[in-house]
């Protein structure tokens, strides 16, 4: 599992551009 804020998620669940989108949604965050 990987804990990110408050929503944990299994690294499996995700594929590709799901996780790409999901990093970037992060990244975005980070850096206002």
């Amino acid at each position: 599992m990987v804990q990110v804020g408050n929503v944990p998620f299994s690294k499996a669940e995700k594929h590709g551009n799901e996780m790409v989108a999901y990093a970037l949604a992060i990244a975005r965050i980070k850096r206002p």
